[in-house]
């Protein structure tokens, strides 16, 4: 399927035959790119100029048509003039003149952009569609000096579009073969195609334009926050990235918009810490559990016991604090001492069953997440009624198959649209010539040429990290530094992984994935692997081996590429 911008079409008259069109376009394959409605305004001697082309159709390997739809079967040429069916004349001097109008505006774009470079390996043909005309008709029809047949496309292009749209990128122009590199097609859906249908586009870097684009909600997203306005309970499952955090945050916010005091339960302290400090508002109470338990218990240490008896006394009095109570990272409260005490379930009742408050409980898991406890949550295992995010809008492309990968591989990420250049994950493979740290103050140095938000996240505790010697406060030579555990539900910019092992992939993969999808836009693997041991990993993974470097085998299985020491 083609991509498509906007994914339908805008509101547009049913006898323009335009909605036609735009699904016959989006059933390109999806090297195409589809933006319906492009407009450019330009502002000359204070004066708004504008052009409108009904349809851009880019391919990076193939170029650019600016296409103009003309949708009846009356319409006509006379006295150097075009007319609709209707008989009222056409703007602009007819299809042909506004579509190659439309295409050197397009050009122009390119060149006050500074992209001669890729004006010159780039096709940019203009094309008209006349959805009502066969190519009989066309066979009889003599068209003005500025029109020329194989410009055209007829009602037969509807039912096979890329059979008639490669006959025009067949056309040859001025000796351009058009051939751009994924750089290339990056620099312009950024800067020109893009900013016409996404907000993002005032963001003046690659990374500030994520940053942007992944605080936005998503049309999946909505749908999801637009369905638990009217349920009072909701079980919310995601994968890494996929906007759970963001989209509790953004019904937190709702509920606190209204007066009503939320409760908003996690595990990490960590993550709490972060969304205290971050999103701070007086009707939203940021907690653990334990914290919890400690403030209800008036206790130092969590007693999950108490906690459960002082629940269930509120279901029966109804006086309980918070209208709302929202749970992130639910997989986290499998542990036996909790979910044995039914704290979950008092939870849901001390809200749902009390009709007076009009309150509502949601939680939010992923269960591939599962590293605090051993079992999801009985309350999860038996809900009956769950909501799925698929789309993960955190990760670059690249770095969700990394992270992916350890689960197996009929696991597809799936990502949203991403216009970022993104290069793999760099693999560090530890050995005799360089000492642990040595490879990781590399890591670090390549990093700091990018990214300043840069946290170090090593796969086993802090005390037996080979790190651990280095350790103060927390940090490493001033980069933060936690376990995957602790740093579970947060990201950063970009993410080092170290102290990865052999056990790390055969007996905690759920870490290593963790780990890896707090990265947003950088990840360097830093490995203690032997050739055996990348062996034993490949065998255990059903990954075939050939005689080639068993490291590169590897890195290749985990869509990493090994870093280069030198530079």
């Amino acid at each position: 399927m083609a991509k498509m911008f906007p994914e339908k079409p805008h509101q547009i008259p049913e006898y323009s035959k335009e909605d036609l069109i735009f699904n016959a376009l989006s059933g390109l394959p999806d090297d195409y790119y589809i933006f319906h409605s492009f407009n450019i305004v330009n502002v000359k001697a204070n004066t708004i100029e504008e052009s409108e082309t009904d349809f851009v159709i880019f391919n990076p390997k193939k170029g650019i048509i600016c296409l103009e739809a003309k949708a009846g079967k009356n319409i006509k040429y006379e006295n150097n003039t075009w007319y609709y069916g209707s008989g009222i004349e056409m703007k602009y001097g007819g299809p042909f003149n506004q579509a190659q109008k439309n295409k050197y505006d397009l050009i122009k774009q390119f060149k006050e952009h500074n992209f001669n470079d890729i004006l010159q390996k780039c096709k940019f043909i203009h094309a008209v569609w006349f959805p009502d005309i066969s190519i009989n008709d066309l066979h009889y029809i003599k068209l003005p000096s500025d029109a020329d047949k194989t410009l055209i496309l007829t009602q037969e292009a509807l039912s096979f579009p890329e059979k008639y749209i490669d006959k025009i990128f067949d056309i040859n122009i001025h000796n351009v073969n058009t051939n751009l590199t994924d750089y290339d097609t990056n620099k312009i859906l950024k800067n020109i195609l893009c900013p016409a249908f996404n907000l993002a586009a005032a963001a003046s870097s690659n990374l500030q334009y994520k940053e942007i684009v992944y605080k936005q909600l998503i049309k999946e997203q909505i749908n999801i926050l637009n369905y638990i306005e009217e349920q009072h309970s909701a079980i919310i499952n995601g994968a890494a990235g996929t906007g759970k955090t963001f989209i509790a945050l953004e019904k937190a916010r709702r509920c606190a918009e209204k007066c009503e005091n939320v409760l908003f339960l996690c595990y990490n302290r960590l993550l709490r810490d972060y969304l205290k400090n971050n999103y701070e508002n007086e009707y939203i109470t940021f907690c653990t559990i334990d914290e919890l338990a400690c403030r209800l218990c008036n206790t130092k240490t969590a007693d999950y016991y108490l906690l459960s008896d002082i629940l269930h006394n509120y279901t029966k009095t109804k006086d309980f604090q918070y209208q709302h109570i929202i749970i992130d990272e639910g997989q986290d409260f499998g542990k036996n001492n909790i979910d044995e005490t039914g704290i979950i379930e008092y939870l849901e009742e001390i809200i749902n069953g009390n009709d007076d408050v009009n309150g509502t409980f949601y939680i939010f898991y992923d269960e591939n997440q599962m590293i605090n406890s051993h079992d999801i949550p009985k309350y999860l295992k038996n809900a009956d009624c769950k909501l799925t995010l698929y789309k993960n809008c955190r990760n670059t492309e690249n770095i969700a198959k990394t992270s992916t990968r350890i689960l197996g591989d009929k696991i597809k990420p799936n990502v949203y649209f991403d216009f970022v250049d993104a290069a793999k994950p760099k693999l560090y493979i530890i050995n005799n010539e360089m000492t642990p740290e040595k490879m990781l103050d590399i890591a670090i140095e390549k990093t700091k040429k990018e990214y300043k938000d840069i946290v170090i996240l090593t796969s086993t505790t802090e005390e037996k990290s080979v790190y651990n010697s280095h350790i103060i406060n927390n940090r490493y030579k001033n980069i933060p530094f936690y376990t995957c555990r602790k740093f579970k539900g947060l990201e950063a910019e970009a993410v080092i992984l170290v102290d990865v092992n052999k056990n790390t992939f055969l007996s905690e993969p759920l870490i290593f994935y963790t780990g890896c999808s707090r990265a947003k836009f950088d990840l360097s693997l830093i490995c203690n692997l032997s050739d055996s041991d990348c062996k034993d990993i490949l065998n255990a993974l059903n990954s075939p081996q050939t005689n080639r470097n068993v490291f590169k085998l590897f890195a290749n299985k985990f869509n990493a590429e090994i870093a280069n020491l030198m530079n």
